[in-house]
């Protein structure tokens, strides 16, 4: 079975290198030595939407969503952990663009070609769902993001809570923060805080990395565990409310969670 790195290479598609060679950027992220699908090539938006059909036949469907992850893009091996601003991203009729002038689309891109593909895997009879963590202008358009890998600090709740305020003003409003936190461990206090918080963010989620086990609520203390239910409870209780909240705010641009000075003016 061909996978998308040989047909990436048959098909043209990736990142190059530099500007006097075809040879893909290779670098380093999770999947360890990697290549970069070049978003801003409309023959690799395409290619990219169609693998969500050709999952389907091997298990995925409409209850399976989206989460584009490591897309600012992130590159283990370089000193800026990022790609090399002298990549090169060839465009369909041949025009070659530098990285440095793409860099901040590109995560846009990609969950928008997710967006499309998941469109056409369901017939058009389903709304996708796409996280991503990098996003630009018009990402509003395509899904929700995130704040990326938070720490447990009280300050780190401060910055999501300026981050999605300013983020909503400026037209993508559907976003949260990990909970309890990303890196670290939370106190009590701490684990209380994040999902009180969290449980008004337009996007809600747990999420920790694999050096942090036993982050399950269950598995936590009985005063945690009973302020994260009844979290659970009031989000759900509130969730036609929300609901209506994205409505409105697909309809007039108002952002669902706003600073106190946009309510109350006076």
């Amino acid at each position: 079975m061909q996978t998308p790195q040989t047909e990436g290479n048959i098909e043209n598609i990736f990142i190059r290198r530099d500007t006097e060679s075809a040879t893909p950027f290779y670098g380093d992220c999770w999947p360890q030595n990697s290549t970069w699908i070049d978003f801003l090539n409309t023959n690799a938006q395409d290619y990219w939407a169609s693998l969500y059909s050709k999952f389907d036949t091997q298990g995925s469907n409409h209850l399976y969503s989206a989460w584009n992850d490591m897309n600012e893009p992130s590159v283990f091996d370089t000193a800026t952990k990022t790609m090399n601003l002298t990549a090169v991203h060839v465009k369909a009729d041949g025009t070659k663009v530098l990285h440095e002038d793409f860099h901040n689309a590109y995560g846009a891109l990609q969950q928008k070609s997710s967006y499309i593909g998941q469109l056409k895997r369901d017939d058009n009879k389903q709304r996708p769902f796409v996280l991503t963590r990098s996003f630009f202008a018009g990402s509003q358009k395509y899904g929700a993001y995130w704040t990326g890998d938070n720490r447990c600090l009280y300050s780190e709740i401060k910055g999501a809570m300026t981050m999605l305020l300013q983020v909503g003003n400026a037209g993508n409003p559907f976003g949260g923060a990990d909970l309890p936190c990303f890196y670290g461990m939370p106190t009590e206090d701490m684990w209380i805080m994040f999902y009180q918080l969290g449980m008004y963010y337009p996007f809600m989620r747990a999420h920790t990395n694999e050096f942090y086990l036993n982050r399950e609520p269950w598995l936590q203390t009985q005063r945690v565990q009973n302020v994260i239910r009844d979290v659970m409870h009031r989000r759900y209780d509130l969730i036609h409310y929300i609901y209506t909240t994205f409505r409105f705010g697909t309809m007039t641009g108002v952002p669902l969670m706003r600073p106190m000075w946009m309510e109350f003016p006076d």
